[in-house]
């Protein structure tokens, strides 16, 4: 019986230093998205793209951070000697794209090995000739692949949380 109770104590003891100890990451997702009817998961991601605002001015370069938390090292591709990616909009409560990356060159892509983390910028230069109002919310689509097999990665794991970008 005594030992009964010292495994349970054990339990209890291991049970509570787990939940004290466990930190949850927090993502903060805009309210205008909170609002809409669709429930917007950025668990998934919230740890693999990080950047460095939640809102950008359409000329603006962002600060992104990569890391691999996959039990597989990645191949991030990329162009003209930046990061590779497309950009979507929320439209409509749905992600489109609106506007198409020029890639001038495609070299050497970045190789992302496990647990470990890639730190780059980025530009808006999609938004330069655009006519049309480019304000809304947007998410980088990362040109993410496995290593190994060279597919793509999830899209959950390769997109970024949504950011806002403002004119002006």
């Amino acid at each position: 019986m005594k030992r009964l109770f010292l495994y349970r104590f054990y339990l209890i003891y291991l049970l509570l230093f787990f939940f004290i100890n466990c930190e949850k990451d927090t993502v903060t997702v805009p309210d205008e998205l909170k609002q809409e009817s669709e429930i917007i998961d950025t668990s998934q991601h919230s740890m693999m793209i990080h950047l460095d605002k939640t809102e950008y001015k359409k000329d603006e370069i962002a600060k992104i951070t990569v890391t691999n938390i996959l039990k597989k090292d990645l191949i991030l591709g990329h162009c003209a000697f930046n990061i590779g990616f497309d950009i979507e909009k929320r439209i409509n409560r749905k992600w489109e794209m609106p506007y198409t990356v020029t890639c001038l060159a495609i070299g050497e892509p970045f190789y992302i090995a496990q647990d470990s983390t890639l730190k780059g910028s980025i530009h808006f230069p999609i938004f330069e000739n655009e006519l049309d109002s480019v304000e809304g919310y947007y998410r980088l689509k990362l040109w993410l692949q496995d290593a190994q097999e060279r597919t793509l990665i999830a899209d959950s794991l390769r997109v970024s949380d949504p950011i806002k970008i403002v004119s002006d």
